[in-house]
């Protein structure tokens, strides 16, 4: 293999260093668009969780006002 030149040897070194760089850069902004699905995902998830609630107690509420003799 022939010997690379002090600036071909140059060129793949900073080729190099910009390939690092620009992975860098993608993993965070990937890291940060997980990281603000995930911050939806459990405000999804309070969101259902206060709403099965509010069904639970209505539901509970109908069914005392069901058990509940009637003044004919």
């Amino acid at each position: 293999m022939a010997p690379r030149s002090a600036s071909t040897q140059q060129q793949l070194t900073e080729l190099f260093a910009s390939i690092q760089q620009f992975t860098t850069e993608l993993r965070q902004e990937m890291r940060e668009e997980m990281m603000a699905q995930r911050a939806a995902l459990d405000d999804q998830q309070a969101n259902f969780a206060r709403q099965l609630k509010a069904l639970s107690n209505r539901d509970r509420l109908v069914l005392e006002q069901l058990q509940q003799p009637r003044a004919d």
